[in-house]
């Protein structure tokens, strides 16, 4: 049946639909308590039995309108009257004493067997009524497909799991992300409209539902153990039906009717409501509630941002792939030019279909939604307008410098300025090596007169990516993760960090000068007949960068910025110890009596000798430094701020300083006891209120 008009024919349909849906659901809730808890054996034995007589009704109906002779509908007649004898059971049922004994509290025989009868019921019933109003399709796969996508199944099942996740006792968090995984199934029905309207719709409604449990993990620092384990699974459920659907718009003939992406919603669906009955027959633990530090738990955290990441890498594959986009994507074989033996052609291929999608507006727009949406939350709560003002211009500028131009603008690549960019591939032809060296013209005067914040903080989609209230809850893993704790603190290079630094950089120039002398005709410097510079730019920025991301459990947060594989942050972070911009604090005392160094622990890229350094010296510079300014935001006195190249212009026009109010605040703290100027080493820290820098 259509989903966009209904005609008169398929009413009697919708009305059995609706009958059948709703006695599912007053049978599976009638077993379920309201509180939770198990339901007596009674309740769980005769609700099992009215859904099983069901199904067998619903297996019989779809044999008899194919074959429809008088022994079809006999049995079809029989099967009808297997509910008959409920109330006979029930006295039976009472006999035995079973509506005071109740199952047993974590059984999951009884979940299985519900979650059984209700996805069989649903199947059969959509194939007989997608052959009653559709007639007999063929072959059986297809028919299938056609069934499990169609709204005669769809609708009953999310009304049924609509029903569970507001009956059955769940957190409010819960509720939201299971509401967002039924709402995803509702996309079935639009493959028989549109390949690109079922791929759209999916992308926003997966959207929608991974910032919501982001942003729940973002706003609090502890979650009970078993909200972190289902937001891991719901997102795995994400990233399967993504794949699903991808298969589904590259290859209607392997997966008729959307049967690939109907078979996935089934199996997501069949582990919906088994947990949502398990949970309402079950005694809630109270115990396994307890909220639990979730950013300590590496490896359901860095599930949870692979499933995500996975996701979107299909969501948009999907879109491109019903666009036609995918057409335009050519895998060269392997040719002449330079051959490694350790790259083959497999990994070249693998590493442009991966950055063919991630470098594509389509991934970066799902992206920076998600992300984005998080940076809007953050300012939102924020109390500083210079730090507001920042991730403000940091969403401008990765909606129009990454999304946006380099889709529209034809060869903005090859514009000045915008080489460092993510969407940055082509041959270092002479041309190209024009907008490299102007790129880095432009951003080098500008990191060293304001700093490296001026690229790496507003410019970089690490700005976005890192800037919201998720990613920031993930800075405590530079010091809860082994290795980024020995590898990444302080503000200099030091270990592994070091060696991938130095490495980058040799990389870079290697690929530099070989795509450069395969423009010029010196050699074809090719690997698998691509060029370097392409190659090298699709593996960094649109492979290795998000592996890093998705590893920040393990590699500690802004992993691009803390191991150095991104040598252009390199490069402006030398610029900046030497130019302009620099911390500073208004008394260097205050520093030295503060136990609790905040400032040091806020940071995302792990400056931890912040402190001391501006103890010692009242300025605090660092190559590592991205200019955040969580560490001002985190100063409980505003004793911290930031100077570039407009506070000396400042003082020669002799204008006041910018930072005025935020020195007069500050030492009437002092003048108030407010703040510790004096006190002993170990002293307890004094509450605080300051207003924010007007920077």
């Amino acid at each position: 049946m259509s989903i966009v008009a209904v005609a008169a024919t398929d009413l009697p349909y919708i009305l059995a639909a609706a009958a059948m849906t709703g006695l599912n659901l007053f049978v599976v809730l009638r077993a379920l308590p309201r509180s939770g808890g198990s339901p007596t054996r009674a309740q769980a034995f005769l609700s099992g039995y009215v859904l099983v007589a069901s199904t067998l009704f619903w297996i019989g109906l779809p044999w008899a309108i194919l074959h429809p002779d008088l022994y079809s509908w006999l049995w079809v007649l029989q099967l009808m009257m297997i509910p008959m004898p409920a109330p006979f059971l029930w006295m039976i049922a009472a006999l035995y004493k079973w509506e005071q004994k109740r199952l047993a509290p974590r059984g999951g025989l009884w979940p299985l067997l519900f979650t059984t009868a209700l996805l069989v019921n649903e199947i059969f019933m959509a194939i007989a009524f997608s052959i009653g109003t559709g007639g007999p399709v063929a072959p059986l796969s297809a028919l299938v497909g056609t069934a499990l996508d169609s709204i005669w199944f769809v609708a009953p099942m999310i009304a049924t799991m609509a029903a569970l996740i507001g009956w059955v006792p769940l957190s409010g968090f819960e509720r939201r992300i299971l509401a967002g995984l039924t709402a995803t199934m509702a996309v079935g029905p639009l493959f028989a409209v549109s390949s690109l309207v079922a791929a759209a719709a999916m992308g926003a409604v997966m959207t929608g539902a991974l910032i919501v449990m982001f942003e729940e993990f973002g706003r609090r620092t502890g979650v009970p153990p078993g909200e972190l384990r289902l937001a891991v699974g719901v997102a795995a459920a994400f990233a399967a039906m993504a794949v699903a659907e991808l298969v589904t718009v590259l290859d209607p003939a392997f997966a008729p009717n959307g049967l690939a992406f109907a078979s996935v919603s089934v199996a997501v669906m069949a582990l919906e409501v088994g947990i949502l009955v398990r949970r309402g027959m079950s005694t809630p633990d109270l115990d396994s509630a307890r909220p639990e530090p979730w950013t300590a738990s590496a490896r359901k955290v860095t599930a949870l941002l692979g499933f995500g990441f996975i996701a979107d890498w299909f969501m948009a594959a999907g879109i491109l792939a019903a666009l036609g986009g995918f057409a335009s994507l050519a895998i060269p074989d392997l040719g002449g030019g330079l051959s490694l033996a350790i790259v083959s052609p497999a990994l070249v291929a693998g590493i442009l279909v991966l950055s063919f999608v991630t470098a594509s507006p389509f991934f970066l727009g799902l992206m920076g939604l998600e992300m984005g949406a998080l940076v809007v939350r953050r300012i939102q709560r924020n109390r500083h307008a210079s730090q507001r003002a920042r991730l403000s211009l940091a969403l401008g500028t990765y909606g129009v410098y990454t999304v946006l131009a380099p889709a529209l603008v034809g060869g903005w690549t090859l514009l000045p300025g915008t080489w460092p960019n993510v969407g940055a591939f082509g041959p270092v032809a002479p041309g190209f090596l024009l907008a490299i060296v102007g790129s880095y013209a432009i951003f080098g005067s500008a990191v060293f007169l304001f700093g490296r914040r001026a690229y790496c903080s507003v410019v970089c989609t690490s700005a976005v990516m890192y800037g919201g209230t998720f990613t920031q809850s993930l800075i405590p893993t530079i010091t809860e993760s082994p290795l980024a704790r020995h590898n990444v603190l302080g503000s200099r290079w030091r270990g592994a960090s070091r060696v991938v630094a130095m490495s980058a950089w040799a990389m870079f120039a290697i690929v530099i000068a070989l795509s450069l002398a395969t423009s010029l005709g010196v050699g074809p410097f090719v690997l698998s007949g691509v060029d370097l510079a392409v190659l090298y730019a699709a593996a960094v920025w649109n492979c290795v960068w998000y592996l890093a991301f998705v590893a920040i459990p393990f590699l500690g947060m802004s992993p691009c910025r803390n191991w150095g594989f991104c040598t252009t942050g390199t490069l402006y972070g030398a610029i900046s110890v030497f130019g302009f911009y620099r911390k500073e604090v208004f008394d260097k005392t205050t520093c030295r009596t503060c136990v609790t160094r905040d400032c040091g622990k806020s940071c995302e890229v792990g400056l931890v000798d912040m402190p001391a350094v501006l103890a010692r010296d009242g300025r605090f510079t660092s190559i590592k430094c991205v200019g955040a300014h969580d560490c001002e935001e985190a100063c409980p006195y505003g004793n911290l701020v930031s100077r570039d190249i407009r506070d000396p212009i400042r003082a020669l026009l002799r204008l006041p300083d910018r930072h005025r109010a935020q020195r007069l605040r500050f030492e009437a703290g002092i003048a108030r006891g407010e703040v510790p100027r004096g006190a002993a080493p170990g002293a307890p820290r004094l509450p605080v209120s300051v207003a924010p820098s007007s920077d």
